[in-house]
């Protein structure tokens, strides 16, 4: 079950007027519409033809009044708390689309995952048996809500990630968390990744254009297989990674280590910085 909140009657005070304010743009748009369609029809004459010959600057207006509300209004995104349940794993996916990201753990025993969302329904729940799945999805946002996402998910669960973005930053903190699996992808903006302190699995992330830090924890064995486009930049610790060919790096003792994590990594242009 998710549960949104947002100091109580004001969630439900700053949704009534948000939905009076769908509904005046709906009427407006839909005005404009007929307005249009009339002109192209020929059906209206006089001034009201000579107005709608300029409907490009109308659209412009449009624009410029959609833009400068969006940044006028600035609503706070809305929190959400997801039940605990009994699940025995988990997984996150989500889609930012042009939002920044920010994944990290807490102390929990009622909820699966707090944090801040763009809709005021919260992200979705899927159950399987004793699996979740956690959907935060652009699709289901509302306009207007503006801010970086932000989710904490419970520890001592295992966790696998399917995370996705077209224009903006991730900032991962998994250091806490039980991780069997991640996989990323990312058009444009930097990725700041901490790896868990313990466990072991595999994790492939694809970025087009950005900046990707990869923080490993003192105990952590890494594999890294790289991918390089040619403005690609790679800075390694030399103490801590061995080059084992010319887009591999290993810890001294991952083969034999119980906590070791294999990146594959594909990055077309950016620095990548792994530390």
């Amino acid at each position: 079950m998710v549960n949104s909140s947002k100091s109580g009657n004001g969630l439900a005070v700053n949704a009534a007027r948000q939905r009076l304010r769908y509904r005046r743009w709906a009427v407006a748009l839909a005005a404009l519409g007929a307005f249009l369609l009339a002109y192209q029809l020929g059906l209206l004459s006089g001034p009201l033809a000579q107005a709608a010959a300029f409907w490009p600057l109308l659209l412009i207006l449009l624009g410029f009044s959609l833009a400068t509300g969006r940044v006028a209004l600035g609503l706070p995104l809305p929190s959400f708390a997801v039940d605990r349940g009994g699940y025995q794993s988990a997984h996150l996916h989500l889609a930012a689309g042009l939002a920044d990201a920010q994944v990290s753990a807490f102390v929990g025993a009622s909820q699966l995952a707090v944090g801040l969302f763009p809709g005021y329904g919260g992200p979705r729940l899927q159950a399987n048996g004793s699996s979740a799945t956690l959907i935060l999805d652009r699709r289901a946002t509302s306009p207007f809500l503006t801010g970086p996402w932000a989710v904490s998910l419970v520890k001592g669960l295992p966790w696998s990630f399917t995370l996705h973005s077209g224009v903006g930053h991730f900032k991962l903190n998994l250091r806490d968390l039980t991780v069997t699996a991640l996989s990323l992808q990312a058009g444009v903006g930097d990725v700041d990744l901490t790896l868990p302190a313990v466990g072991q699995g595999e994790m492939s992330l694809r970025l087009g254009l950005g900046d990707l830090t990869v923080r490993v924890p003192d105990g952590m064995a890494v594999k890294i297989k790289l991918a390089a486009g040619p403005l690609t930049h790679v800075r390694l610790d030399e103490q801590r990674f061995i080059q084992t060919n010319p887009s591999e790096w290993v810890t001294p003792n991952f083969s034999a280590s119980p906590q070791r994590f294999t990146l594959s990594l594909a990055l077309n242009a950016g620095d990548l910085q792994v530390i």
